[in-house]
């Protein structure tokens, strides 16, 4: 369960995630970042109509998903971008 968790072995045994397949606004996201095409947070908010964007690629990577993360200074600000390369071949049922 914690194979995908970057942050302490406990955390996210702590942590309640929403199962892809019965999440409609984790198959929103899956569905615009599907493009494998790099997005800014505005952008994925927008267009798969979600708050808490990184709350929900968190999700999705704890599932087996791999979406990369970005930051990067735009016109002194600081941006994050997502980009997911591929879906898992098995989704966890976590």
């Amino acid at each position: 369960m914690t194979d995908h968790c970057p942050l302490a072995p406990d955390h996210c045994r702590s942590m309640h995630f929403a199962r892809a397949e019965k999440s409609a606004r984790l198959r929103r996201l899956i569905a615009f970042l599907g493009d494998g095409k790099e997005h800014s947070t505005l952008d994925v908010a927008m267009g798969a109509v979600i708050l808490n964007v990184g709350t929900y690629v968190s999700e999705l990577n704890h599932q087996g998903y791999h979406v990369e993360t970005t930051l990067r200074i735009v016109d002194g600000q600081r941006r994050w971008f997502y980009r997911m390369d591929g879906k898992p071949a098995v989704v966890s049922g976590q």
